[in-house]
């Protein structure tokens, strides 16, 4: 974080850490706000993304069996 000289002691990093009274509000603000999307919609889309990630990655290694056996690579 950059931490100018000021009046205090420039090498005093306890007043720059602190969040100004601007970030506080915006803070606050969005713990209020209602969510831009329903929760079921959200869970309903992760379970798919979990399906197709489950298939592509058992599609991915019968693929890497294949290409061994078609490269007469052996195991090891």
């Amino acid at each position: 974080m950059h931490n100018p000289p000021g009046e205090e002691d420039p090498l005093s990093l306890v007043e720059a850490s602190k969040p100004s009274s601007e970030s506080k509000d915006k803070e606050a603000h969005h713990h209020h706000e209602d969510p831009e999307v329903n929760q079921w919609v959200c869970i309903v889309f992760l379970l798919i993304c979990i399906g197709v990630l489950g298939f592509t990655a058992e599609w991915l290694i019968l693929s890497a069996d294949f290409v061994r056996r078609e490269s007469h690579i052996e195991e090891e």
